[in-house]
């Protein structure tokens, strides 16, 4: 029978082959057949400390040279509530601030990986905050998320033209923009929107008094479908 060890039962830890968060339930060993090893009759450094990366197989060795083989393993829970055993040279336990900063730098490269590759794109702030600003102007590629929300004025062909749901706040300034979003979604005028919009260039309209006006091009984009816990999308 395994004896299993529950002594750091609930510890945080991460899956160094999915890098995923998880929970240790218990910790066990797995011993092998006698065999010849070669060995220095002494044991690896990471023997003291249950979770640091290396030298988990321990060799309990005799004079000749044959020895019993333990290889330490550990029964762990994932996100989801599965269990799974693993090798404990295969995780490797964590604190709470570590936890999230690991995961909040794992989760911005994965998501910024998405853009880049998907759109070419990289994220460059929000798009209700640039509208706003009197002297940011956008890059062709740059991509803007919203921290409130954007205001539609008008629904044109093939996309509306808004402006920052922020602007009323602000006493609608002179130098306060509109902006054009090319969508295939269904909006009505005076609806608010959020989501995930590249600038591609400028737009040029009629307005209702038969004036032209310009103004920048956003088109809007999906983001990934993959759940993130510690990054907006």
């Amino acid at each position: 029978m395994v004896e299993k060890d529950y002594k750091l039962y609930g510890t945080k830890i991460l899956n160094l082959k999915t890098q995923e968060i998880g929970l240790l339930i218990c910790l066990w060993e797995n011993k092998y057949a006698d065999k010849t090893v070669d060995c220095l009759g002494f044991l690896p450094r990471s023997q003291s400390f249950a979770f640091m990366p290396h030298g988990i197989v321990r060799s309990i060795c005799s004079l000749s040279g044959r020895c019993r083989t333990e290889i330490r393993f550990a029964t762990c829970v994932d996100k989801t509530g599965k269990r799974y055993n693993i090798e404990l040279d295969n995780i490797r336990g964590f604190e709470d601030d570590e936890v999230y900063s690991y995961s909040y730098d794992y989760e911005t490269k994965k998501r910024d990986n998405f853009y880049k590759n998907k759109y070419n794109a990289l994220h460059s702030g929000d798009l209700d905050i640039l509208l706003l600003d009197p002297y940011k102007t956008p890059k062709i590629g740059e991509y803007y998320t919203t921290q409130m929300y954007l205001t539609i004025i008008q629904a044109l062909g093939g996309g509306v033209l808004v402006s920052s749901g922020q602007a009323s706040a602000y006493g609608n300034k002179p130098h306060f923009k509109n902006a054009y979003i090319v969508t295939n979604k269904s909006y009505v005028t005076g609806q608010n929107i959020v989501g995930h919009f590249q600038y591609i260039g400028t737009y040029t309209y009629t307005t209702a008094l038969g004036a032209r006006n310009t103004v920048w091009k956003f088109k809007e984009i999906a983001p990934p479908s993959d759940t993130f816990y510690f990054v907006c999308k």
